[in-house]
């Protein structure tokens, strides 16, 4: 039915979230907040009167009449059976049938479907990418379809569920729990709002995308805590303001971690987190934040980093990019483009200053960097020592 957290499409289109199933001025009407927020209205009053239920994005909601337009998802098994079986193959199989004597235990239309079951494990069995992404799957399906998913995917090593109805991971893991070869999980653009207080054990898996999931950093970081072999995790646009440690322990393999597009503002903060959480870590995406770099105030520098994305944040200038340094001295690969810093004139200069404060740079803003001899710096303002670099683009 139509309960209030249920994931719905309309018209076969538009991904919302059923927030309200009720009567108001003598007439049924459901409250959807859809992931498309320019979708929405407000932001769960109706017209001029009651506030019926708050959204989770301002302005993502509408009211809108119960009609056979909106449906409610499918089953993993039968958004797959769809995609990848050849159900010509199963029709048109050339491999004959042999008829058995009357003794056998199997009558014929017992063994053609013996047949055709084998026929549909022989396609899928060879499978290592499945895209199911914009499926409309709501969850794993009955015992019976679940069952069925035993063995059945035995090579899978990416799966993509983005844009579907989930709205229970515990659903996804019934369904990827089948799949022992899985590294790759991308589930972004669901909307979950049941996470189970345990997972399935997922021995393979090492990168794991929620970007669009609005997950909070919380039940993100409960996650990757339960998932020791995760290499990469990807929390692009979840409206994450603010993280916290509470009581978690550190990762040892996590080594790039996506933050892209959450309005972070607490440099400092998110600093000393991710030195206590993720000693390995290498890569790190900070792009359209709002953070600025605030002086290190003890020794919580992230040295295993090696490439940082700040793109489109506030820094303003050269003394930010000295505390950059303090913080994380090693950097290899570094972007800086969308910045304050670059909004001057001057925009070469800028550039070279960054060059000259962080010399361990190889690559600046997706150029190459090459180094001079420093007898060369003589011909640029004295502020760019200690050495001239080049942008080679």
């Amino acid at each position: 039915g139509l309960v209030c957290w249920r994931r719905v499409i309309l018209d076969d289109e538009h991904i919302g979230t059923i927030r309200f199933n009720g009567t108001v001025e003598d007439q049924v009407w459901l409250g959807v907040e859809w992931d498309n927020p320019t979708r929405g209205k407000h932001s769960g009053q109706f017209k001029e009167g009651p506030i019926l239920f708050n959204t989770i994005v301002p302005n993502s909601a509408t009211f809108i009449k119960p009609s056979k337009r909106i449906k409610t998802g499918r089953s993993f098994l039968t958004a797959l059976k769809e995609k990848y079986l050849d159900l010509d193959l199963l029709v048109n199989s050339g491999t004959p049938i042999q008829q058995e004597s009357s003794s056998s235990c199997l009558d014929i239309e017992d063994r053609i479907g013996l047949h055709k079951i084998a026929l549909q494990f022989s396609q899928f069995d060879q499978l290592r990418l499945i895209g199911l992404e914009l499926s409309q799957i709501n969850g794993a399906g009955n015992e019976e379809e679940i069952d069925g998913l035993n063995g059945l995917l035995p090579s899978v090593e990416t799966l993509n569920l983005s844009c579907n109805l989930f709205s229970d991971l515990h659903e996804v893991f019934k369904i990827v729990s089948k799949q022992p070869k899985l590294k790759e999980l991308i589930l972004s653009s669901n909307r979950f709002q049941f996470i189970p207080d345990r997972i399935p054990s997922l021995p393979s898996l090492e990168i794991l995308n929620l970007d669009s999931t609005l997950l909070s950093w919380n039940q993100a970081l409960f996650l990757v805590t339960q998932i020791p072999t995760l290499i990469e995790l990807s929390l692009s646009n979840c409206r994450i303001q603010n993280i916290s440690l509470l009581g978690h322990s550190h990762h040892h393999h996590l080594s790039v971690l996506n933050l892209d597009q959450n309005g972070l503002t607490n440099w400092h903060d998110l600093m000393r987190i991710l030195h206590l959480l993720f000693p390995r870590l290498e890569t790190l995406n900070l792009r359209r934040n709002q953070l600025k770099i605030t002086p290190i105030t003890k020794d919580e520098s992230l040295v295993s980093i090696k490439h940082l994305s700040l793109v489109g944040n506030q820094i303003e200038n050269g003394t930010e990019i000295d505390e950059l340094r303090d913080w994380i001295p090693n950097l290899t690969s570094l972007y800086l483009t969308g910045n304050p810093l670059y909004d001057t004139q001057d925009v070469k200069k800028n550039r070279l200053l960054v060059l000259a404060r962080y010399p361990s740079l190889t690559q600046l803003d997706g150029s190459q960097v090459k180094e001079h001899s420093p007898s060369l710096s003589t011909n640029f303002p004295q502020e760019l020592a200690p050495g001239f670099f080049l942008i080679i683009r």
